[in-house]
């Protein structure tokens, strides 16, 4: 789409929010993750926040032609 790509690894750098607790999805995602190289993990996060982007280009669609109407 016509907006700017996030660098996958600045959500490194980001802050954690403080969260009372993972849940069990969020947990084996980790562990997934922590299994990966460390070139794997920067292809999924590309892949997340191409993903991302997608999904908020489609909502963003949708709210507009709703709004249209």
């Amino acid at each position: 789409m016509d907006q700017a790509h996030e660098d996958p690894s600045a959500a490194l750098d980001a802050p954690l929010l403080a969260a009372p607790s993972l849940t069990p999805r969020q947990q084996a995602l980790l562990g997934y993750f922590d299994g990966l190289t460390e070139e794997q993990q920067e292809a999924v996060l590309r892949e997340l926040s191409e993903k991302k982007q997608v999904n908020q280009a489609i909502v963003e669609h949708f709210l507009a032609r709703q709004k249209a109407s």
